[in-house]
């Protein structure tokens, strides 16, 4: 045990800081004897504990998650390897594969083909959403055009009723004017 990595950590119950293997997913405090379960909450910088599962320190805005470059897990930045797949996080390998002239070159193609696919997935997207909308619109005219042809009937009604009652009106005058 003495060759793996070790690093200090600060318990929360009593505050004292101890050497612990930072590859390990459990210390034990040698003061007061608590266990702690490591889930991405211990920062390897100022030695705090968060409480929560946080990508960084509560603190000092430390780093404490990073992702495996061969699985994509997160993992506590303490860990040496992924405790998923076993990759080393040595965070100088990580940076020089991201980085070297195929692997950018294979990034960019990669990133151009999901590019690719968001646009074409965006664009069928926008046809559908568009036929919706020339649908809707089309239902709405046929409503407008149906409410103006109700409109138009019911104007034609009362001009009708309006004429009969003229002509009521005019009977009416000429009736009482031969009675008279």
């Amino acid at each position: 045990m003495d060759s793996a990595p070790q690093t200090l950590y600060k318990y929360p119950s009593c505050g004292d800081l101890n050497n612990v293997v930072t590859a390990a997913d459990e210390f034990i405090c040698d003061s007061c004897d608590m266990v702690v379960k490591l889930s991405g909450h211990y920062c390897p910088e100022c030695f705090e504990y968060s409480g929560e599962n946080r990508a960084s320190c509560t603190y000092c805005e430390g780093v404490l998650m990073r992702s495996c470059s061969l699985c994509g897990r997160a993992n506590w930045s303490g860990r040496l390897s992924c405790s998923y797949c076993g990759q080393e996080l040595d965070f100088f390998t990580i940076v020089s594969e991201r980085y070297s002239p195929t692997s950018t070159a294979e990034r960019l193609q990669d990133q151009m083909r999901q590019t690719k696919a968001i646009r074409a997935i965006d664009d069928a997207a926008s046809s559908s959403n568009m036929e919706e909308l020339n649908l809707a619109e089309q239902v709405r005219m046929n409503e407008v055009w149906n409410q103006e042809k109700r409109i138009q009937r019911r104007d034609r009604q009362l001009i009708a009723a309006a004429v009969a009652l003229l002509l009521l009106f005019l009977i009416a005058i000429v009736v009482f004017s031969l009675i008279s």
